[in-house]
């Protein structure tokens, strides 16, 4: 996917947060666990409450793997999810996803 998208990472939910009032991205990739601060499940709440972040896809990343994790995830609001530890092909594949089913909805990277 080089040269495809451009990404930014943020360490902590402070520097997310801090990312997120500041530009509107096309498909966030969430870490339930963010170290310091709040979880990413408060943080996609968080998110939501945000006019233009409404209808964008967010993918909860997180090494919750056990049965029912993945649907308790989308249940909480995530869009989509993946399991660490992960093959990098993995988040090709669902990255691409999200970005042709957005670019069919008129949402451009």
């Amino acid at each position: 996917m080089r040269g495809e998208i451009e990404i930014e990472s943020a360490s902590n939910s402070n520097d997310a947060t801090d990312l997120i009032n500041n530009d509107t991205y096309s498909l966030v990739l969430m870490d339930i666990s963010l170290g310091k601060g709040i979880s990413g499940i408060e943080l996609l709440n968080n998110l939501r409450t945000i006019p233009s972040y409404k209808n964008i896809p967010v993918i909860a990343v997180t090494a919750h793997a056990m049965v029912g994790d993945r649907e308790q995830f989308l249940s909480l609001g995530f869009d989509d999810y993946l399991s660490k530890p992960f093959a990098k092909k993995d988040l090709v594949n669902k990255v691409r996803s999200w970005v042709s089913k957005s670019n069919s909805n008129g949402i451009h990277y």
